[in-house]
C-alpha cells in the first residue's frame, strides 16, 4: 500500500494528470494505470525524472522512484 501511496502522490505533483503521461511519453490511459497501481515500469523513469526537472518538480528522482518500486514489491 506504501508504493501505491508513493506513486499516486508523486504523479500528483505534476499540473495534471495528462502532462504526466506527455512528461512520461505514455497515453493517458496508461498513465492513469500507473497512478491506480501505484508501480511506474523502469524504462519510464528516465524521461519522468526530465519532466519533472523541466518542470520544477521537487522529489522526483531515481532514488525516489526507487524507493516507491520497492515499497511496491514489499507490498505485493
Amino acid at each position: 500500500m506504501r508504493g501505491t501511496r508513493i506513486v499516486s502522490t508523486m504523479i500528483s505533483t505534476w499540473p495534471s494528470l495528462a502532462k504526466f503521461a506527455a512528461d512520461a511519453r505514455v497515453s493517458y490511459g496508461a498513465a492513469k494505470k500507473m497512478r491506480a497501481r501505484g508501480s511506474i515500469r523502469i524504462k519510464y523513469w528516465p524521461a519522468i525524472i526530465d519532466g519533472a526537472c523541466r518542470r520544477g518538480i521537487p522529489g522526483v528522482s531515481s532514488k525516489s522512484l526507487m524507493a516507491a518500486h520497492t515499497a511496491a514489491k514489499a507490498a505485493s
